[in-house]
């Protein structure tokens, strides 16, 4: 579970088990729902992110992505200068509802939250030269 943390994956019992199994293909656990009951009992928790603010893979950031890479590659291919401005953010709506975290000390959330706004901004302007 935190290997994917640190990889900045949402742990879900699925691809625990996946994880699990492909580096220990004798692992006595084969199926999700007995594998939710043992993350159960070692202390894990499934628990509501109401105060962690975590953005979700959704199609429309995809897409926006997609979007925005085309672009870049266009400007490149002019010879454009690039300055980059970088704004972040997470809104209440773009987040996961419920994690898995350490019920002991409540860790295994990928990011915690920092203020008690629904907007976190962060902008960075740096120049690329090409």
């Amino acid at each position: 579970m935190h290997s994917l943390l640190a990889e900045r994956i949402y742990p879900t019992v699925a691809k625990v088990l996946i994880r699990i199994r492909s580096t220990d293909a004798d692992f006595p656990v084969q199926s999700s729902t007995t594998l939710w009951r043992w993350m159960r009992k070692i202390g894990f928790k499934y628990q509501r992110t109401s105060k962690v603010k975590v953005p979700l893979d959704t199609l429309t950031f995809m897409a926006a992505r997609a979007r925005y890479f085309a672009g870049l590659d266009e400007l490149r291919s002019t010879g454009t200068k690039i300055f980059w401005y970088d704004e972040t953010w997470a809104n209440q709506n773009e987040e996961k509802r419920f994690v898995w975290t350490d019920g002991m000390t409540g860790k295994g959330r990928m990011r915690d939250r920092q203020n008690k706004g629904i907007h976190y901004f962060y902008v960075i302007l740096n120049e690329h030269h090409l």
